[in-house]
């Protein structure tokens, strides 16, 4: 059972959501889902909507932070939907490691025009990860992370 909470965002300055506040739905692909997470048997299509932290108009979206990308992301790719140009895109997460930590994480940081390609007017975000072989794999969806400003 999900339920959706609004999200009382500070006036007046910047503002960083961690990874997992946004939801991901399964919108296309061959799955099942199970409580471990998602049992993929090829690819998976998620899809982000951001459209409630918009909805008062008062905060500014400056950078998307994909997160805990899956092994399977890593292996055999992943794609973002250009809702501009209505066409997937391959993008390649880096290697960052974590401040403070000896965690080395694949991300996707997006920003500029790259974020305004990868949202549709109603503020979603499609990520498609590529299953190769038709193995059935249990992954969890990757992670949104948030930084914008309110005004």
């Amino acid at each position: 059972m999900r339920q959706y909470l609004p999200l009382k965002l500070p006036a007046g300055g910047p503002v960083k959501l961690p990874p997992g506040i946004i939801p991901a739905q399964v919108t296309d692909g061959s799955y099942g889902e199970e409580p471990g997470g998602i049992v993929s048997r090829g690819d998976v299509t998620f899809e982000y909507n951001m459209n409630g932290l918009f909805e008062e108009g008062k905060f500014v979206l400056q950078t998307v932070h994909i997160c805990d990308l899956p092994e399977v992301a890593l292996q055999n790719g992943l794609q973002i939907y250009n809702w501009q140009k209505n066409v997937w895109a391959d993008i390649t997460p880096e290697k960052k490691v974590l401040s403070g930590a000896e965690v080395e994480q694949y991300i996707v940081s997006l920003s500029g025009e790259d974020l305004a390609n990868s949202l549709s007017k109603e503020k979603r975000l499609r990520l498609k990860l590529s299953g190769e072989d038709k193995k059935p794999k249990t992954i969890l969806p990757p992670a949104l992370a948030i930084e914008g400003v309110t005004q």
